[in-house]
């Protein structure tokens, strides 16, 4: 049984120099957030230009009840929220995703457990629903989806991993295919492949205008892509070794060649843990991976922002696993050099409770990139009633000669 810390939000400032450079992020401003958090999506669900979040969450009433929510907080615009709106869901622990499920031009917001339950954007920040449709045979221990049009009907499909074959509770391998209809609904699922896939990103790597999909085996220790053809099916994959492929994966263009990248951190290592980088070569293969070094605790997440406004992409990361002297608390920088390798570690503890979840973007309208975290305090496996969950939302303070308004955020 694993105990949390509790910790106060202690006052910091996280500082990195890159070149003439300076990163600088402000104290967290924290919101509560009711009951256990397993995801969170930040996007501007009211379209009033100011970024929203909306978390999934699990809240016990006691020992032995529970109860499934989705908690979204509009922004003000300056790093803190309007009180949260709850609605009932059909499941919590599970990934969350945003999407247009309704092609009506508003958010969506998409739920995958063993099903999926769609929540329809009305546009004033509300949701209505859920809407739930075809079984989604999630593996327990995924914890992405990739959102794209597979099949270029002009609707949102979902593909979500199908986990270890192997271990029968956690899926049945390969990738799950859920082909929207464009009301909320999905087709039934169609299963490609029956290898091990904890982790998947929809990207397209050639460049032929058609989304593929790149999947992680921790197992194997191999990344595959499968190029997509356009009308929903796939060609068969290509596997290239990846010694930190586990249970998250991400891409982005790390070099600046206008090709994307693979990004896989090792989720569950031990100290001395890394992320590995695969750069693209614009064909559907990638370079040999280059692991990179992280902070001491294992990488559990790593999400690629500019918080610099320069161009050249970081890596904020958040841990999976501890090992003494680190703990579970706070996040990392990893500072990009912009041609697909890294720099020292920055920070590897903020006096925080341990992030369960993981976004950027710009949280208070200065065009630099901020980051948030969900974050939970307490025996969550002992006594989950005792947990205290919060949004932490560090506004980035990154002084303004460095900033390059032409930057994208990333979130």
């Amino acid at each position: 049984m694993r105990r949390l810390h509790r910790s106060l939000y202690a006052a910091l400032c996280m500082k990195c120099v890159l070149g003439s450079s300076q990163i600088t992020f402000q104290n967290p401003i924290t919101t509560p957030v009711q009951g256990i958090p397993s995801s969170i999506v930040a996007a501007d669900f009211n379209h009033d230009g100011k970024l929203d979040v909306a978390v999934s969450t699990l809240v016990y009433t006691s020992l032995f009840s529970q109860k499934a929510m989705l908690q979204v907080f509009l922004g003000n615009g300056d790093g803190t929220f309007r009180p949260p709106v709850s609605y009932s869901a059909p499941c919590a622990i599970s990934p969350m995703v945003a999407g247009q499920f309704y092609r009506n031009g508003d958010l969506d917001l998409a739920l995958v457990c063993n099903t999926v339950a769609v929540f329809r954007g009305v546009g004033d920040g509300t949701f209505s629903g859920p809407v739930s449709s075809a079984p989604s045979t999630r593996p327990l221990d995924s914890f992405s989806v990739g959102v794209a049009d597979l099949n270029g009907d002009g609707n949102m499909d979902l593909a979500i991993p199908g986990g270890n074959p192997n271990i029968p509770k956690f899926g049945g391998g390969g990738i799950y295919v859920l082909l929207g209809n464009g009301d909320g609904t999905f087709q039934p699922p169609l299963q490609i492949g029956a290898d091990e896939v904890e982790a998947l990103v929809t990207v397209d790597c050639n460049l032929d205008g058609y989304p593929d999909i790149i999947t992680s085996a921790s197992s194997a220790k191999t990344v595959t892509v499968r190029l997509g053809k356009g009308d929903g099916t796939f060609a068969p994959g290509q596997s290239f070794s990846a010694s930190a492929a586990g249970l998250f994966l991400t891409t982005a263009d790390l070099n600046g060649d206008g090709l994307p990248d693979i990004i896989a951190p090792n989720g569950f290592g031990a100290a001395g843990s890394w992320v590995g980088v695969l750069l693209g070569r614009g064909d559907g293969a990638f370079q040999p991976e280059v692991p990179t070094a992280g902070p001491c605790f294992a990488v559990n997440r790593a999400l690629p922002v500019d918080p610099a406004g320069t161009g050249i992409l970081d890596l904020v990361m958040t841990p999976g696993a501890a090992v003494s002297p680190c703990t579970l608390n706070g996040f990392a920088l990893l500072p990009g050099n912009g041609d697909g390798t890294f720099g020292n570690v920055v920070s590897t503890s903020l006096g925080l409770d341990e992030p369960v979840a993981l976004a950027a973007g710009d949280f208070n309208g200065d065009g630099l990139v901020d980051v948030v975290l969900a974050t939970a305090n307490g025996n969550r496996e002992g006594d989950p009633t005792s947990v205290s969950a919060h949004l932490a939302v560090f506004l980035n303070g990154t002084s303004a000669p460095f900033l390059n308004t032409n930057s994208a955020s990333y979130f």
